[in-house]
């Protein structure tokens, strides 16, 4: 099964540290509360977010890839993760001709640094959020899809989409199922690691998806994507231009 960093080219612990040591080397710092987030991408397009404390020790990392898709969504709360709040996630609504479609959870890669800067529920944001996946099928097309569901248990469309971190567990873990519009073999240039990348089109939106080429084979236009994803991303528009003015209950809850 795909991890969050096998799924852009980043396997072994030594690879991991490299990666850090590049992040530390060359990331660009934000406040991040009373520590720092090190924004760091390599040109390739994978990258690493990294969580220091006011000692400038590393308390959390987040792996994450570049990419210059955008989902449109509306904004719901945040939520705060109790044991590391570099993990805490954005709940969105994806919206169809104005009215919600689903919601769904997005873990930020930067939460801490833009907590203080979201604005109120119901306010537009852009996401470039990306999909790694950890465990997927891939059906050649949808009737191999379909024939592949048997007639017990639930019957899925081709494009559809369950928000499961909703339902407990990790709460930035979604299941969906989608058409692939594109799909292409990339390397990560820092660890020499191959992983794919697939534009595919689900329920509403068209995804990033990243896969560990160890976990399933390249998945081509036409074929169908079934699996479990982790999703994060970064608030690309949106966010206020100075913190907000927070009510009492906010403060209590934040």
């Amino acid at each position: 099964m795909g991890s969050n960093f096998s799924a852009i080219g980043v396997r072994s612990e030594a690879e991991i540290e490299a990666f850090l040591e590049a992040a530390l080397d060359g990331g660009e710092p934000e406040p991040a509360g009373k520590g720092t987030t090190l924004r760091w991408y390599h040109p390739s397009g994978p990258g690493l977010y990294v969580h220091l404390d006011k000692k400038s020790n590393v308390t959390c990392v987040t792996p994450v890839h570049r990419t210059d898709r955008r989902v449109s969504v509306r904004f719901g709360g945040y939520l705060k993760d109790s044991e590391c709040a570099y993990c805490s996630c954005v709940q969105v609504e994806l919206l169809e001709g104005g009215e919600m479609l689903f919601p769904f959870n997005i873990q930020l890669a930067d939460a801490v640094a833009v907590r203080e800067r979201l604005p109120e529920a119901g306010a537009d944001l852009d996401v470039a959020a990306t999909f790694f996946a950890h465990g997927v099928e891939v059906y050649e097309d949808e009737a191999a899809f379909d024939a592949g569901q048997g007639e017990d248990g639930a019957q899925f469309a081709s494009r559809s989409f369950i928000p499961a971190g909703m339902f407990g567990g990790d709460p930035a873990l979604a299941f969906f199922n989608g058409a692939v519009l594109e799909a292409d073999e990339r390397t990560n240039e820092l660890t020499g690691g191959a992983y794919y990348h697939a534009i595919v089109e689900t329920l509403g939106f068209s995804a990033d998806v990243f896969l560990d080429p160890e976990d399933t084979e390249l998945p081509r236009p036409g074929n169908i994507l079934s699996g479990e994803y982790w999703t994060c991303g970064v608030i690309s528009a949106g966010l206020l231009d100075h913190p907000a003015r927070k009510s009492f209950l906010r403060r209590v809850l934040s």
